[in-house]
């Protein structure tokens, strides 16, 4: 019972990580894709 307890707590953290991870991975790329598209707007002007 003990093991089973440790192994779903392992299993939640990593879950708990990759989600954050993924979401501040959005979050970081978001604001440089949309600076990027105004550079290549202005840059084509």
């Amino acid at each position: 019972m003990g093991k089973f307890l440790i192994f779903g707590l392992i299993l939640a953290l990593v879950f708990f990580a990759t989600t954050l991870l993924g979401y501040r991975d959005k979050v970081l790329t978001a604001p440089s894709d949309v600076q990027a598209e105004r550079f290549s707007q202005l840059t084509t002007k």
